[in-house]
């Protein structure tokens, strides 16, 4: 009797797993939840080379979310200590305190676009077209 219940038990604990994993994705967006999008925006803006060039941390915020049909849209502010973009590093640079305004969209738990200040490509690194 005691076997059978051991093989029982080992007989359901992989169908108990599978289940668990299976309710694991439902939810909003997929799965993804505004505050996980929003940590997956913010991360990016940390770690992009404008901001790790000289972004002002103290002054990193979210001013706006918008929840979109298949992901979240956050606007991110924050000031650096030069003009321009990206890694500007052996530039000549003006030092001026810069406002930077990041619209970051992501969908399905990954960037799907990022432009800063209307006119550079955060993912591509480069300008936008004109």
């Amino acid at each position: 009797m005691r076997f059978i219940r051991l093989l029982a038990l080992v007989a359901l604990c992989p169908a108990l797993v599978l289940a668990g994993l299976a309710g694991c994705g439902s939810g909003k967006k997929e799965g993804q939840s505004q505050q996980q999008a929003q940590r997956i925006a913010q991360d990016f803006v940390e770690a992009e080379a404008t901001f790790k060039f000289d972004g002002m941390i103290e002054t990193l915020k979210l001013t706006e979310t918008k929840a979109l049909s298949d992901g979240y849209e956050f606007v991110f502010e924050f000031q650096s200590s030069h003009a321009g973009y990206g890694d500007r590093t052996d530039m000549v640079l003006a030092q001026v305190i810069t406002l930077h305004q990041d619209r970051i969209v992501v969908k399905q738990g990954q960037v799907f676009s990022a432009v800063m200040d209307g006119k550079w490509d955060m993912m591509k690194q480069q300008f936008l077209p004109e």
